[in-house]
């Protein structure tokens, strides 16, 4: 978890979760009247909060899976299951 691959892991989750949040809020049809009002404060900070929730959930599995790193599963080692034996 003290690693630099993990909090950039971290970050990049966190960042995309917040834009995911941030555009499921502002798309959905209950909040696209609202948000015309200039409602974005709310907007924000459900994406903001959303990021922080990210980013406790790498810091609450940071001992499951590779540990240098924020995923909760394990890292495919060469030749595994999933990798191209074409190349």
């Amino acid at each position: 978890m003290w690693t630099k691959t993990f909090w950039e892991d971290a970050a990049e989750r966190a960042v995309k979760t917040a834009i995911q949040t941030l555009l499921a809020v502002v798309s959905s049809a209950a909040t696209a009247a609202t948000m015309s009002g200039g409602d974005w404060g709310l907007a924000l900070k459900t994406a903001g909060f959303a990021a922080l929730f990210s980013i406790a959930t790498s810091i609450a599995s940071a001992r499951v899976g590779d540990r240098a790193t924020a995923a909760a599963l394990p890292v495919a080692a060469p030749g595994g299951r999933h990798s191209r034996t074409d190349e």
